[in-house]
């Protein structure tokens, strides 16, 4: 679990990029033509057991999807059961 919230923020442009947070193991990649001007994209990982994000900016749209990449090693998937379901939300 994390111990405190942990937040990253990167500058992007038009021609895309990505945002890692290395505590979380966690990618936000930006697609080229997913924004038309530098945007300030931020992830704030929330502390505790949950794999749980924040993302800003707020209230945006963005003109190509961007992609969430979570990796699984610091959290407790393997000591899952085998048919436990595994789900993701976004509200």
């Amino acid at each position: 679990p994390l111990e405190r919230d942990v937040t990253v923020t990167e500058i992007i442009g038009p021609k895309g990029g990505k945002l890692d947070l290395k505590a979380a193991d966690f990618r936000l990649v930006v697609p080229r033509g997913a924004v038309s001007q530098p945007t300030a994209f931020t992830v704030t990982a929330l502390k505790g057991r949950l794999v749980a994000y924040v993302f800003g900016p707020h209230g945006s749209t963005f003109d190509v999807p961007l992609e969430a990449q979570q990796k699984y090693q610091h959290t407790n998937y393997r000591t899952l059961p085998a048919d436990a379901a595994v789900s993701a939300g976004y509200f």
